[in-house]
């Protein structure tokens, strides 16, 4: 799905995704936004990059055989230790109902800063871990014609790609269609 606004292009794919299927897309969206601006009448300039990712694993927080937090370190590879001493019951740490992580960082190809973002919410209609990648540049690392800002997107993707094969490994990769 394409979109176009005041000041916004988003191309959206949410079904049978594939990097081989989705870049033509990207770059037929790039190259018709860049000749809907004529140069000699009206330069385009774009101010941010950003290509994102959403995932989401279905969670069962009812399940205290794998609360929040072992689901995290299991399933993502991620590692969340909250102080015991911040509860009058110490138990309570490892307990957590809800979550809204986001850890930023920054990234030399592309210049660009890298987010990966945890959340609970709801995914199909079932409670879930919404798993979030994205790669955003702004102000003078904004590529500002199309082939630059392909080149943008090739770089973004190698990270994005990267870092899901990384926190999928194992039994969400499988979940997401690829093969150990």
């Amino acid at each position: 799905m394409l979109q176009i606004g005041p000041g916004i292009l988003t191309v959206n794919d949410t079904e049978g995704y594939t990097w081989t299927k989705f870049r033509p897309l990207l770059k037929h969206a790039i190259e018709g936004l860049f000749e809907s601006y004529p140069s000699e009448i009206a330069c385009i300039s774009p101010a941010q990059a950003v290509l994102r990712y959403l995932n989401a694993l279905p969670f069962d927080p009812d399940n205290p055989d794998r609360p929040l937090l072992h689901f995290l370190r299991d399933k993502l590879h991620v590692t969340v230790d909250p102080d015991r001493r911040l509860f009058s019951d110490p138990l309570a740490a490892a307990k957590p109902v809800a979550a809204n992580l986001n850890l930023t960082f920054p990234l030399d190809t592309p210049s660009a800063l890298g987010s990966v973002s945890f959340a609970t919410g709801q995914s199909a209609n079932k409670p879930s871990i919404i798993w979030e990648i994205t790669v955003r540049s702004g102000g003078q690392d904004v590529p500002q014609a199309p082939e630059e800002l392909m080149k943008w997107l090739d770089d973004a993707h190698l990270v994005a790609r990267k870092w899901f094969f990384t926190l999928a490994r194992g039994e969400p990769l499988e979940s997401f269609g690829y093969e150990k």
